[in-house]
This record gives C-alpha cells, structure tokens and sequence, in this order.
C-alpha cells in the first residue's frame, strides 16, 4: 500500500512539475509576442528600407543564437 501511495504521489509530483514547465513556456511564448509585436509597431513606423534593414538585424541576431546554440549542444555531445 505504501509503495502505491508513494508511486502516486511521485506522477503527481511529475505532473505538476510539467504543468509548471508549459506553464513557463507560455509565458515565455507571451513574452516573445509581446516583444515582436512591439518590433513591428516600431517598424511600422519606418521607410521600406529602414524596415528591411532593421528586419535584417533582427533575422542576423536570432539566427547568430539559435547557431550559437547548436554549436554548444553538438560541442556537449561531441565525444573527446
């Protein structure tokens, strides 16, 4: 009995721990909303080019950190 309660008790834990994860990334996802919606007002407000050159450094900073961030993953998992 003692072990059920236990083994219950333990996907509870679990559960709440993945309720808070997406909990987390939907604030997170909120956050980024937030932060592209307010890019584009700022854009907006922009000459075509101006905007095609700010879009320009937004697209070069986000692919410089997901790469960034493949580089360190494939670094971790390399073998020595």
């Amino acid at each position: 009995m003692q072990n059920r309660e236990n083994s219950l008790e333990e996907r509870e834990n679990n559960l709440l721990e993945k309720q808070q994860k997406i909990q987390d990334a939907k604030e997170e996802m909120e956050q980024i909303k937030k932060q592209e919606l307010e890019e584009l007002e700022k854009i907006s407000k922009y000459s075509k080019e101006q905007a095609k050159t700010e879009i320009m450094k937004i697209v070069e900073e986000k692919m410089s950190k997901r790469n960034n961030s493949i580089y360190q993953r494939k670094k971790r998992l390399k073998p020595n």
